[in-house]
């Protein structure tokens, strides 16, 4: 493991070469899926109006967009636009390092950040133009504020935390949970880390409230009822007064997390099966990391990312502090070697294929000809930034905008979670019921219909 006589920042920035070396690979070669169209959309205007008028994405704050209008004028091309992601990713498995470092020793730090380093969720989402991996970064910076119990701690966990919440109203959830976890440790005696979140809740929520309370609570909301997540929200939670808010739901998280660690400690700290529930929960963690690539449920995954380098960091203190060192090793080497496999899977999955898509409509169209997307806010982003050369509709069921003369180009979704069989979205069914379908040519979980007049 690492020499601890060896710098601590010499190490972060190896480390943070490596991370980087895996996260640029082949960041440009996939096509931007509509998140990402909206992306370069939505960080195109001037900043004072991304500031000012967020109104068309009010899941997410303005910060994210602010920052890629700033990237993007060296370069907005599917590399640019990912490239922040990338840095601020390897960002921050070097401060994991020094985090764990600081917590429990240079093999803890090593461990929590080769973890983290080849996590394919964390590889993912730092190859994709969004919000979570920055998110993730705040959380991990205001966690360094937090385990440096001075003045200058107390103040870095604030502004981070406050950039945060800036950048992704997600970085709340991931800090409560790190609440919980200050908790259990106070149960153990270091009562002053559970102070300390406490006050830097506090002090950021003084600040925060007045100019974004309302933005806050309207946005997490937004952000639970987005499609995949709202199925479950709206059935369990939605109806509860408590869990109905924000406040009430974060609340409910951070407790529910609080739960969960005290009981995971409590088992793995047993004299006799402590060895097996540490084992269980590792390889929980590295089956979890290896089937990450699996393109489901990523409403999901978005919100899992944004506390996993604190996962890591757990999943680290497990290994080291409850496990012998020929055990530990040997669960260890198991970890990496799924992480490994589950990173390379990652770059094999491609997304939503707009380019190809929007190339195709743009070399068979003829003029007077409409394309159709789902009638999503954002669903015309990404056929807009790859140049789509017709004009765009994403009325659901068409009426003003059909094309006298010319075709229809339907863009449709071809998802796992889609039926079999039949329409995708409201649009399809519409023109499959009243034009006359003529072709279908397929993308990776996109089709393209093309549909005449009756």
């Amino acid at each position: 493991m690492a020499d601890p006589g060896r710098p601590v920042w010499q190490i972060a920035a190896l480390l943070f070469l490596l991370a980087l070396t895996v996260r640029v690979v082949d960041l440009g070669g996939r096509s931007l899926w509509v998140d990402e169209g909206a992306t370069a959309i939505l960080s195109g205007p001037t900043l004072s109006e991304i500031v000012e008028e967020p109104d068309t994405d009010t899941a997410h704050p303005p910060g994210y967009y602010a920052l890629i209008h700033l990237t993007s004028r060296i370069s907005d091309s599917e590399t640019g636009l990912r490239l922040p992601s990338a840095l601020i990713s390897s960002i921050t498995v070097a401060a994991v390092y020094v985090i764990g470092r600081r917590l429990g020793g240079a093999t803890l730090g090593l461990v929590a950040a080769v973890l983290l380093l080849l996590s394919p969720l964390d590889l993912w989402y730092a190859q994709e133009a969004r919000q979570p991996v920055f998110a993730a970064a705040a959380v991990i910076a205001a966690g360094w504020g937090l385990i440096n119990q001075r003045w200058l701690g107390t103040t870095v966990g604030v502004v981070t935390l406050l950039a945060g919440l800036y950048l992704d109203y997600i970085t709340a959830a991931a800090w409560f949970g790190l609440g919980a976890i200050a908790a259990v440790m106070a149960r153990r005696g270091a009562v002053g880390r559970f102070r300390d979140w406490v006050t830097i809740t506090v002090v950021t929520s003084v600040i925060y409230i007045p100019f974004q309370g309302r933005q806050f609570s309207d946005g997490f909301q937004d952000l639970l009822t987005h499609e995949g997540a709202g199925i479950w929200y709206g059935e369990i939670l939605g109806s509860n007064p408590v869990t109905s808010s924000a406040p009430g739901l974060l609340v409910l998280g951070g407790l529910a997390i609080f739960a969960v660690v005290v009981v995971a400690d409590y088992l793995t700290t047993r004299p006799r099966m402590g060895k097996l529930w540490v084992t269980v929960l590792v390889a929980g963690f590295a089956l979890g990391s290896a089937l990450s690539p699996i393109p489901r449920a990523y409403s999901v995954k978005k919100v899992i990312v944004v506390g996993w380098p604190v996962l890591a960091l757990l999943i680290a203190f497990l290994l080291v502090r409850r496990l012998g060192p020929g055990w530990r090793r040997r669960l260890l080497v198991g970890v990496v070697a799924l992480s490994a496999v589950g990173s390379v899977g990652t770059f094999l999955i491609p997304k939503d294929d707009w380019r190809g898509a929007t190339a195709h409509v743009n070399d068979h169209a003829a003029p007077g000809d409409v394309a159709w997307v789902r009638e999503d806010v954002w669903a015309a982003d990404a056929y807009l930034y790859y140049g789509g050369i017709l004009p765009v509709s994403t009325d659901p069921t068409p009426d003003d905008d059909l094309p006298e003369t010319g075709d229809v180009w339907l863009i449709t979704y071809r998802r796992p979670q889609d039926p079999a069989v039949g329409p995708s979205i409201a649009a399809e069914a519409w023109f499959d019921e009243n034009w006359v379908f003529v072709e279908e040519i397929p993308f990776y979980r996109l089709s393209v219909r093309r549909y005449q007049t009756p």
